[in-house]
């Protein structure tokens, strides 16, 4: 069904290329999930129309924070920077670290235009940075705000995160407690759900957060979202949060996104189960799974199922594991589909559900048979027959003796049915 929605709009950009030019920018790749990235897969695989693509990602792994685990839209884009069909003209512009001596003539002007210039300073700023510009200006920043240093001790800066940690402490409190909720959720949030469950001022703190350079907003879908200016930003910030104090902002947020007429279910899920709210969030994380699953994102769905099965553990039904299993077949996993197949079988079974596990044996043989998995299917496939009372023939001749006797009983049973003249 997913490859199905693939080659339509794969098609619907054909046409649309065919009647005028078209460029096509993604940005941010390294925040897409799974199904994001099967289907950027599947479009390049099956020929681009003649189009510009823009594609624009960082490849450092932190910079990815989706609920998705498997890395597997930064694996497409890699696998697209070294195996690129022979007919597509591929370009890749680097915005790579900068050297040493690049970082050092960046670091010692930056400490010179303070009336700070030293080339010890520079070079350790230099080496502490590790070439990259943000943390560059980071560590300048906090030499000159540290003064010179004291006699006898070397001019060195300290790590990223220590520099990070004391502009963060220099914040206002609500500017601070508002740095804390974007850190909280693992992606851009929603502005107004932020500032709502900072409990603070809107356009002051977002002001002073920006001019740290520690958060930026953007605009989609006329709605404005806030993140942290840099993953490394999180880090410092969530690593400082008491545990009483990160679950109450847990339930600020759970409390915001469920004010909103416009739910984001997955992420109220997340923050239900974080404030330890396990029932609700289970309500929720299924309603985000039913709607992945309407919009064709079958892996998040899948990923959603697996939350809510850890959250019931033995109490789980074999639907439940059915739901997973489907999810994951209609998102092309059908390997994966046939085992959580096989997981509700047995659960089934537990349960005294016969017929339940007969069937769910019977998907999970044709599933893995389906996916080349020739032992494994066939291993099911005699379990589901010795169910129901039959044998799994051993030889070719074996198979063919049985079809014909029972070939043999039907033709004798309708003769029998027949009426007589």
């Amino acid at each position: 069904l997913q490859r199905r929605a693939f080659e339509a709009f794969a098609a619907l950009l054909r046409n649309m290329a065919g009647q005028r030019q078209i460029v096509v920018v993604l940005d941010d790749l390294h925040w897409g999930d799974t199904d994001s990235a099967r289907l950027l897969d599947h479009w390049v695989a099956s020929g681009l129309p003649p189009l510009c693509l823009v594609l624009a990602y960082r490849k450092d792994p932190g910079a990815r924070i989706t609920l998705s685990r498997g890395g597997d839209m930064l694996s497409v884009l890699h696998r697209l920077r070294t195996e690129a069909p022979s007919d597509l003209d591929s370009r890749f512009i680097e915005l790579a670290e900068l050297d040493e001596a690049e970082a050092f003539d960046v670091a010692f002007e930056l400490l010179r235009a303070r009336g700070k210039a030293s080339a010890p300073m520079a070079r350790a700023i230099a080496s502490a940075s590790g070439g990259h510009p943000f943390f560059l200006g980071e560590l300048v920043d906090h030499a000159d705000a540290a003064g010179p240093a004291r006699q006898g001790q070397p001019a060195t800066p300290t790590t990223v995160e220590e520099a990070l940690r004391a502009r963060i402490a220099a914040l206002p409190e609500g500017s601070r407690r508002l740095l804390e909720v974007i850190g909280m959720a693992r992606g851009p949030l929603d502005l107004e759900v932020a500032v709502r469950a900072a409990q603070t001022e809107h356009e002051a703190d977002v002001v002073a957060l920006r001019a740290a350079r520690l958060a930026t907003t953007f605009q989609q879908a006329g709605r404005t979202f806030i993140h942290t200016a840099h993953d490394r930003i999180r880090q410092p910030v969530i690593g400082a949060i008491p545990e009483p104090i990160a679950i109450d902002y847990h339930v600020e947020l759970a409390t915001a996104l469920a004010a909103r007429k416009d739910v984001d279910e997955e992420a109220l899920a997340y923050h239900l189960i974080a404030s330890g709210e396990r029932d609700r969030g289970r309500e929720h994380a299924m309603r985000a799974a039913v709607s992945a699953e309407r919009s064709l994102a079958f892996l998040r769905a899948a990923e959603l199922y697996r939350q809510i099965l850890a959250i019931d553990g033995e109490r789980a039904e074999p639907s439940l594991h059915r739901r997973l299993a489907e999810a994951l077949s209609n998102g092309g996993r059908g390997a994966d589909a046939g085992r959580a197949y096989l997981v509700g079988a047995r659960v089934a079974k537990a349960r005294g559900l016969r017929a339940e596990r007969v069937d769910l044996l019977r998907l999970a043989a044709e599933h893995l048979l389906k996916s080349g998995r020739g032992d494994e299917g066939v291993s099911v496939l005699r379990e589901a027959l010795t169910e129901v009372g039959l044998r799994y023939p051993d030889r070719t001749l074996d198979a063919a003796a049985s079809l014909l006797w029972r070939r043999a009983r039907l033709d004798v049973s309708l003769l029998a049915r027949l009426p007589r003249t």
